[in-house]
């Protein structure tokens, strides 16, 4: 699969064992990747990354005020997929889709394809 891609993704993830074994997989499938940790600091690099993809760890309760203000900022045809620990947790209307953990990559990169057919259907 790998290198076919140049698009980038932004993964937001505090859990830094996490962050990295999701950017590996990320980078295996040809992705640009940038990693942060908080939302907040997403804010301050959206600008020049111009990710077209955010996956965001939706558990940090923080990261959901960011959601809107990335889309105010420079990410409004962004991607945003929210990252959660628990099935029960329902899409709160600010992303465009949800993953559970543990992410399984060939499942997550399943999802951005869905998701950026609905992008491109809508425009």
């Amino acid at each position: 699969m790998g290198a076919r891609r140049r698009n980038t993704l932004l993964l937001i993830e505090r859990d830094q064992t996490r962050r990295l074994r999701l950017g590996t997989a990320i980078l295996r499938e040809g992705w640009q990747l940038a990693m942060l940790e908080r939302g907040a600091d997403a804010l301050q690099a959206a600008g020049y990354i111009k990710p077209s993809v955010i996956l965001c760890d939706l558990d940090d309760d923080a990261n959901l005020r960011h959601i809107e203000a990335l889309r105010a900022n420079g990410c409004a045809n962004a991607t945003i997929i929210g990252l959660v620990s628990q099935n029960s947790v329902e899409n709160p209307g600010t992303v465009d889709a949800i993953i559970t953990r543990p992410v399984k990559p060939p499942e997550l990169f399943e999802l951005i394809a869905d998701c950026e057919k609905r992008h491109a259907a809508a425009e």
